[in-house]
């Protein structure tokens, strides 16, 4: 997985603290030299207050790479982004070993098998191996499958339907920050998948290197810690109902 920061709103803090002054001023003047720390502050009061819509005048684009299809179906959730996706319709996928993806998590002691009860942990290990070779042999052939089907003559865009979940894709997405702030509390959940939960984290830190990205950061945070409380139904433990 790689997350490319490929442009973003110069000095995103300057934009959304004029965007704030401009509903509270009958004057505005976009050139005058403000103090950072005071536009700071009118910023995070903003957020605070729920005053968000300050926030969409800062914008970041994300190029990313080599997540899997089930990632992107999750991503593209997020309506208030906008993204221009790798089509599977035009883009015939090679022949490379990394043509499809199988995360570490999905095998092992992280994989299905580990409900399994056995005591002998060589047996656990064996039966885990055997799952292990027995899913990446269903992925393989699911791609000989999809260039066979190529070959034929059938076109690429039904030939696809055979392919995994897991198989790679890339995206370019654009977001302004009131929606990352949103995708963030969400995926940065302990409760959410791994791998979303990964890209998040890595569009946080490509967000750090920007003008006042420190700043930033302190809104990029699961829902919880902005709540103070986990609102769902089973919290994973960090906060609780109640507190």
């Amino acid at each position: 997985m790689k997350i490319t920061l490929t442009a973003y709103t110069p000095d995103p803090i300057r934009q959304m603290y004029l965007a704030a002054k401009r509903c509270t001023t009958a004057t505005l003047d976009v050139n005058e030299e403000v103090d950072r720390e005071e536009m700071e502050r009118v910023v995070k009061n903003c957020i605070r207050a729920g005053h968000l819509t300050v926030c969409e005048f800062a914008t970041f684009n994300f190029h990313i790479e080599q997540i899997t299809r089930s990632c992107s179906h999750q991503l593209v959730r997020h309506r208030h982004a906008s993204f221009c996706q790798m089509s599977e319709r035009r883009v015939v996928l090679g022949t490379d070993d990394d043509e499809y993806y199988i995360r570490e998590e999905y095998f092992g002691m992280g994989g299905g098998c580990c409900s399994v009860e056995v005591e002998a942990e060589e047996a656990l290990a064996s039966l885990c191996h055997a799952q292990n070779e027995d899913m990446k042999r269903s992925f393989a052939w699911s791609f000989i499958e999809y260039r066979d089907l190529i070959k034929s003559g059938i076109p690429v865009e039904q030939a696809r339907a055979v392919l995994p979940e897991c198989t790679y894709t890339n995206l370019m997405m654009s977001v302004n920050f009131r929606e990352l702030m949103h995708i963030c509390a969400l995926r940065l959940c302990g409760k959410a998948e791994e791998e979303i939960r990964e890209m998040c984290v890595k569009m946080v830190e490509a967000v750090a290197d920007v003008q006042g990205g420190p700043f930033l950061l302190q809104f990029l945070r699961p829902k919880c810690f902005n709540n103070g409380r986990c609102n769902e139904a089973k919290p994973c433990g960090v906060y609780t109902w109640g507190k």
